[in-house]
């Protein structure tokens, strides 16, 4: 193999293990037995607190719901966290 081969090669793995750090996590939701959905999502490396919330709202397919709660962090609230939820209901 030459030089500038495997130069090349490393130039593209750097270049695609960057994209992958740059690009903000997906949104998961869970359904409750209690009619309410969570949808969470971690922060990405360089995202603000305001642009996560935002894309979380953004991500809720019904037009009308009532937010139930919501916060920053999981089963350890104390603790910081970069893990934004929230629990609402649709609405008609």
């Amino acid at each position: 193999m030459r030089a500038s081969t495997a130069a090349h090669g490393v130039l593209i793995l750097l270049f695609l293990m960057s994209c992958a750090l740059l690009r903000p996590a997906s949104v998961t939701v869970r359904s409750n037995a209690d009619g309410t959905e969570t949808r969470q999502v971690r922060r990405g490396r360089f995202e603000s607190a305001a642009a996560v919330q935002q894309r979380l709202f953004a991500s809720i397919e019904c037009p009308h719901y009532e937010v139930v709660e919501g916060g920053w962090g999981a089963d350890q609230p104390q603790q910081a966290s970069d893990l934004y939820w929230i629990r609402y209901r649709c609405r008609e």
